[in-house]
C-alpha cells in the first residue's frame, strides 16, 4: 500500500501530539514503526520534506532520549539546507544536543542563536520555545526573566500551555 502525503501528513501530526505529551518514547516508537514506509514513499528525497523531516526526527530522537547521533546527523543536515528555516532549526537541534552532553554554555549560545534566526525569519513562536527552553536551564533572575518573557510572547499568540509547546518544539 502506497505511502501518499495524506500519511506522511498524519504520521507528522500525530509526532507532534506525541511530543506536546511529553511522550517521547511513544513518538520514537511511531516514527520507527513508518520509517521504512516514509523512505519508499520518496517523499524524502524533496528538499522542504527532507529538512522538515530531518528536524522533527531530531526533536523526536531527543525527547525519547535515543542516542545523539540521529539528531547530530539531522542537525548537520539542517545547516546544509536551502531553506531559510534551516540555520535556526539547526541551531536549535545542536543547542538541545550540546545540553544532553554537558555542554551548558555552548547550548545557551546555540539557543540564543536560534532565537535570533528563527525570529528573523518571522517564526515567533519557535523563537519563543527556543527562548522558553533557555530560560529554564538558565539560574536565577536571566532564566526567569527569559521564561517569564517567552511566556507573555505565547500568551500573546493563544498559547494556553507554553510547557508543552516547548516540550513539543524543544524537547528538553
Amino acid at each position: 500500500q502506497p505511502f501518499n502525503l495524506q500519511h506522511i501528513f498524519a504520521l507528522e501530526a500525530n509526532l507532534m501530539i506525541l511530543l506536546y505529551r511529553g511522550r517521547g518514547p511513544q513518538a520514537w516508537q511511531l516514527l520507527a514503526q513508518h520509517r521504512a514506509a516514509l523512505t519508499r514513499s520518496g517523499q524524502l528525497q524533496r528538499g522542504f520534506f527532507k529538512m522538515v523531516w530531518q528536524h522533527l526526527a531530531a526533536l523526536v530522537a531527543l525527547a525519547a532520549l535515543q542516542p545523539l547521533a540521529l539528531a547530530e546527523q539531522a542537525a548537520q543536515a539542517l545547516m546544509v539546507g536551502d531553506f531559510l528555516f534551516c540555520a535556526p532549526m539547526a541551531a536549535l537541534v545542536k543547542g538541545l544536543l550540546r545540553k544532553r552532553q554537558g555542554r551548558q554554555e555552548e547550548a545557551l549560545a546555540l539557543l540564543a542563536e536560534a532565537e535570533e534566526r528563527f525570529a528573523a525569519c518571522d517564526m515567533s513562536l519557535h523563537a519563543a520555545c527556543a527562548r522558553f527552553r533557555r530560560g529554564t536551564w538558565l539560574v536565577g533572575d536571566a532564566g526567569e526573566e527569559l521564561t517569564q518573557s517567552a511566556r507573555r510572547l505565547l500568551a500573546k499568540k493563544g498559547v494556553r500551555n507554553p510547557e508543552r509547546l516547548a516540550a513539543m518544539m524543544a524537547p528538553a
